[in-house]
């Protein structure tokens, strides 16, 4: 009977305050108002937004337009506002870490589909503009993981490497 009553309601549902766009308050009200062995299964509406800002903070972090050490002054000073701040932080850092993590391996992913596209074009000896946009196109078809410098870099690098070694006996100078 009880696991019936569990799966039904509402409040066990993963993130489910997410879907029906309640306010921070009223998800707080929402989960204390749950029986005691039902309200230990729903997470925390805090600390689940100090963890949507771990991972709001990775792509900042990895891009290295914020450091390491401002994006964990930030955590400590939103998990230094509810209880028990000590653990909330320690477990903001590792989502953190995970999402820079996780971003990291997308851009390899990326950079190795980019590779794989463009040679076929730099073989056929297309045009730079051509080898740019289908190189961009990759990208945008992600979801945008590399930024417009990372991709021009990467597909300039590709090309390079792409080109046959010079003859040996080539002679420089007079």
């Amino acid at each position: 009977m009880a696991i019936g009553l569990l799966a039904r309601h509402p409040a066990v549902t993963s993130r489910w305050w997410a879907v029906t766009k309640l306010t921070i308050t009223e998800r707080r009200a929402a989960r204390d108002s749950l029986p005691p062995k039902l309200r230990a299964l729903v997470p925390d509406p805090d600390h689940d937004a100090v963890h949507a800002l771990a991972g709001s903070m990775a792509k900042p972090v990895m891009r290295g337009h914020m450091t390491g050490s401002q994006a964990y002054a930030a955590l400590a000073i939103e998990a230094a506002k509810l209880p028990d701040p000590d653990a909330l932080l320690e477990a903001a850092w590792q989502t953190l870490r995970n999402h820079v993590r996780w971003r990291r391996k997308i851009g390899d992913d990326v950079r190795r589909q980019l590779a794989d596209t463009i040679k076929p074009l730099i073989a056929r000896q297309a045009p730079k503009n051509a080898i740019l946009a289908e190189a961009h196109g990759v990208n945008g078809a992600t979801g945008f993981h590399l930024t417009e410098g990372e991709v021009n870099d990467h597909a300039a690098a590709t090309v390079w490497d792409a080109l046959p070694d010079a003859p040996r006996k080539r002679r420089y100078g007079p």
